[in-house]
């Protein structure tokens, strides 16, 4: 929901938009939307480094298997990284695009950064089962 608000002083024109996150509505202006946007970015492309260098780690020569076992849980993790790096490049498109609300980017984020976080717990119990 879109309105427009003139206040009395000068000629500006403030855009505030409602958004509705956990059934509760919040009216954001234009400058906070977008800092909150930038913001949620920027977490997005730190965490996508993260991803990217964990996953390159992983391709290294020290954490070869040494066994079957191990061989098939070091090719799972490759693949759920690179999985990962492909929905958060995804993510990232629609957030830049603002083809994603801001509630609906803002959970996608944060369900991306805890499975990033189920995937560096099982990348650590992969070294210590080395």
């Amino acid at each position: 929901m879109i309105s427009v608000i003139k206040p009395n002083i000068g000629f500006f024109v403030i855009l505030v938009t409602t958004f509705r996150i956990n059934k509760t509505y919040f009216k954001v202006t234009t400058t906070e939307s977008k800092l909150n946007f930038e913001r949620l970015i920027f977490r997005l492309e730190r965490n996508h480094r993260c991803v990217l260098r964990l996953a390159k780690n992983l391709n290294s020569y020290k954490y070869e298997p040494k066994n079957y076992e191990c061989f098939a849980r070091l090719s799972e993790l490759k693949a759920a990284f690179s999985v990962l790096a492909k929905k958060q490049m995804a993510l990232f498109d629609q957030i830049q695009h603002h083809s994603l609300p801001f509630g609906d980017a803002t959970e996608k984020v944060e369900d991306s950064i805890k499975q990033y976080h189920g995937l560096e717990k099982k990348m650590a119990e992969y070294l210590l089962g080395l």
